[in-house]
């Protein structure tokens, strides 16, 4: 199966899954039997979130498409589906990599704020704890 007849699939289930108002989870489930996983790269119209309804997901990442399917009958579906595959309508939030890495930066960056901390307060503690040391110089000459 090629990249476009994966997506003609993707977006008939897509479609489908919007009229019976199911969630991206089951929507999945419904993509098995194609060999069609909604984490796949090859797909430009996948929700970020899985647990999220489809209704949702198309209407707030693909707006030009939940107004199609609100303004067409079920009838209708075959045009829109002949229309999506033509107009190259993509999510901008498709690109899990991407999130994955935003999120690993945001844990690093907070793992070094809070160690940066806990060695700053270590530092001030030992400090307070130290009594102070006293220097005492004799008469005499010093020699370096």
């Amino acid at each position: 199966m090629n990249k476009e007849e994966k997506q003609r699939i993707y977006d008939a289930m897509l479609i489908k899954a919007w009229r019976k108002d199911i969630t991206c989870d089951r929507l999945r489930y419904w993509l098995r039997p194609y060999n069609i996983c909604i984490t796949d790269p090859e797909l430009i119209r996948t929700p970020k979130w899985l647990p999220i309804r489809v209704a949702v997901f198309v209407g707030a990442e693909l707006k030009p498409l939940s107004d199609k399917l609100f303004d067409g009958d079920p009838a209708d579906d075959i045009k829109i589906l002949n229309w999506l595959g033509k107009s190259g309508l993509k999510c901008q939030k498709t690109n899990r990599n991407m999130h994955k890495d935003l999120l690993n930066n945001a844990y690093q960056i907070k793992r070094e704020r809070n160690e940066n901390a806990y060695r700053k307060e270590t530092y001030f503690k030992t400090k307070l704890a130290k009594p102070e040391e006293t220097k005492i110089r004799g008469i005499g000459v010093f020699r370096r």
